[in-house]
């Protein structure tokens, strides 16, 4: 076989808890910012449902990782976090 490529790449392990109600209101903000056609007073109907049945996380990581296999197999070196 041979030829393969040399994989690098980032992964993080991570919880994420469900966004209490104040924080909500604050995540569809920033979302409608980046995407308009969600905007509250602009969505359709049939979105604005949509968001009021979905539930919000917050990605919160714990560790992270750079893993390139161009050092060896599986190698990886741990990212620090905040």
């Amino acid at each position: 076989m041979g030829g393969g490529r040399l994989l690098r790449q980032r992964r993080v392990h991570a919880v994420f808890p469900i966004l209490a109600p104040s924080d909500r209101v604050a995540a569809i903000a920033r979302y409608a910012k980046k995407f308009p056609v969600v905007r509250p007073d602009r969505a359709p109907a049939l979105i604005r449902a949509a968001l009021e049945r979905i539930a919000w996380y917050e990605l919160a990581p714990d560790r992270g990782y750079f893993i390139d296999n161009s050092k060896g197999f599986g190698h990886r070196d741990e990212i620090p976090l905040p």
